[in-house]
């Protein structure tokens, strides 16, 4: 196996996970700032604050106890192969797999963690040696018996998917109309425009608030959606990735809570 290949991999997934964090961080710092939650809700959020926080340490550590190993690694890799530094290499994947599988584990991310080479026991065919000092390895990764000459075929396997998106941009021209820009605005405004916004933006902003606890238990909505703002609703649309709805927000606070923001009808 080739531990850089997983280490770049682990080392994406914690600056995703990082950009998540950071967002994360900044709703639960922005929550905290408010005077509207109870004492059992701001122990949640600053309890949540501290998570996060730790999950920076957890990577700090992880770069700690695999740089070294990585750059031993990287530096076999460069030198001609032979039985003692293969014998090399697969302690550093089995010292690397150990930590990274306790990583990968704890982190529950979905990442393949094959296991080195060195625990399928190489042995000669015809002649049966089984030393390791008694093998080559040429740029093929086959193995040669140096006692018999016998090739052995080392198979490794690695998997990448690559996922290809056409975007497709249509555009089409519409007579522009100043009076009916205006009466969009105004709907935009008190959230009452004409749109189609799928339930599951609907179902993971609810489930953003129950996670933060800011629902009240009520089944009236004026009450149960008291703590939400528009502003509430934003801040998790940029969460969420839904960028694309930030013009909705009216219109989304509309629909849960029941009232609109500024109602200017006459």
């Amino acid at each position: 196996m080739n531990i850089i290949s997983l280490h770049n991999k682990i080392l994406s997934r914690f600056s995703q996970e990082e950009q998540e964090t950071k967002t994360t961080l900044q709703t639960v710092t922005d929550l905290l700032s408010s005077a509207l939650f109870t004492e059992e809700t701001v122990r949640y959020l600053q309890e949540t604050k501290e998570e996060l926080e730790r999950r920076v340490l957890i990577k700090n550590a992880f770069i700690v106890k695999t740089t070294e190993l990585v750059q031993e690694y990287m530096t076999i890799l460069n030198n001609p192969l032979n039985a003692n530094i293969e014998e090399k290499k697969n302690t550093l994947c089995e010292q690397y797999v150990a930590i990274s599988s306790e990583l990968v584990e704890d982190k529950q991310w979905n990442i393949k963690i094959q296991k080195p080479l060195s625990v399928q026991k190489t042995v000669c065919d015809v002649c049966q040696n089984n030393d390791p000092r008694k093998f080559e390895m040429d740029e093929s990764s086959n193995f040669f018996c140096l006692i018999c000459s016998t090739q052995h075929d080392v198979l490794e396997t690695s998997q990448a998917v690559h996922k290809d998106y056409d975007r497709v941009k249509i555009v089409t021209k519409v007579a522009y109309s100043r009076i009916v820009h205006f009466n969009e605005c105004i709907k935009q405004y008190q959230g009452k425009q004409n749109c189609k916004i799928p339930q599951e933006v609907f179902d993971k902003l609810h489930q953003q608030f129950q996670t933060f606890r800011l629902l009240n238990d009520s089944d009236n909505a004026h009450i149960k959606y008291s703590r939400i703002t528009k502003d509430t609703i934003i801040m998790f649309l940029k969460q969420l990735n839904y960028a694309n709805h930030y013009e909705n927000a009216n219109y989304i606070y509309y629909v849960l809570v029941g009232k609109c923001i500024d109602d200017i009808e006459y």
